[in-house]
């Protein structure tokens, strides 16, 4: 295992992705063979139905309806360990006061106001935006991540959201390239990496579960006269996937809370 992941960096280096020191220092990592280990998600109930969580170094996928909540479970994941946190669909201030409004407690909690960023100029106006920006951008969230993979360890990383980056004049190769990334950096971080999505483009979202190692699903079931919310987990590499789904409510005082008067 080791073998592969040390050719793995040689390659990235040989290509100019990594410099130096950020090759020396992953090097040097990928020779100790970080062991993998079952994390909490921060959320017990769901923990159980996991086998008591996911394996470290997983790269997730929460693929929602908005109506579903699902910012809610990003809140959750963010109370088990350090995260770093990427703001894309608003102002990290904004998050940051949703959360705190909610009454979570992350652990410790640093935020990557991609959105700040993208959007606005030095004196808070609009951004006209186009290729060049939406470029700039991509190399603002890679810089991150590089220097991430180099000074952090056992933590969460969160982008809020993931299908942002779908929207920006890219080519379809450099959002793989960046979902590539992101599966290379939470490896070598090992802890664990969520992804949201609200794309409804199927392409998209085929990508992201074909990357990933954990998918869930968050849906709104409207058949009923009260809309009930439901998460599935169908893919759960490292473990098996429970065979069946997750109802849950989102209250304004405890977040999500799951019914486990009966199974979907």
């Amino acid at each position: 295992m080791a073998d592969v992941e040390l050719k793995r960096l040689q390659d990235l280096y040989d290509n100019g992705v990594l410099t130096d020191e950020e090759y020396q220092r992953l090097r040097e990592r990928a020779e100790e063979v970080p062991e993998r280990e079952v994390l909490s998600t921060g959320m017990h109930l769901l923990d159980t139905r996991l086998n008591g969580g996911i394996l470290s170094g997983s790269l997730v996928a929460l693929i929602a309806d908005p109506l579903a909540m699902p910012g809610m479970f990003l809140y959750h994941f963010c109370e088990s360990r350090r995260t770093v946190y990427f703001t894309t669909d608003r102002k990290a201030e904004y998050v940051r006061q949703d959360i705190a409004s909610s009454n979570f407690e992350p652990k410790e909690l640093q935020f990557v106001d991609v959105y700040s960023h993208h959007y606005l100029d030095d004196r808070g106006d609009l951004r006209t935006g186009g290729d060049y920006e939406d470029r700039r951008t991509l190399d603002f969230v890679m810089d991150r991540l590089k220097r991430m993979r180099v000074e952090e360890e056992g933590i969460n990383i969160v982008f809020d959201s993931f299908s942002f980056f779908e929207n920006l004049e890219l080519q379809t190769r450099q959002v793989h390239l960046l979902l590539n990334y992101i599966y290379e950096t939470s490896k070598d971080v090992n802890g664990l990496t969520y992804l949201l999505s609200n794309s409804s483009t199927e392409d998209f979202n085929n990508a992201m579960e074909s990357t990933c190692d954990v998918v869930m699903r968050a849906e709104v079931d409207e058949a009923e006269k009260a809309m009930k919310k439901v998460l599935y987990i169908p893919k759960l590499r490292g473990g098996t996937p429970p065979d069946t789904a997750v109802k849950y409510a989102v209250e304004s005082d405890t977040g999500i809370k799951v019914d486990t008067s009966r199974l979907v």
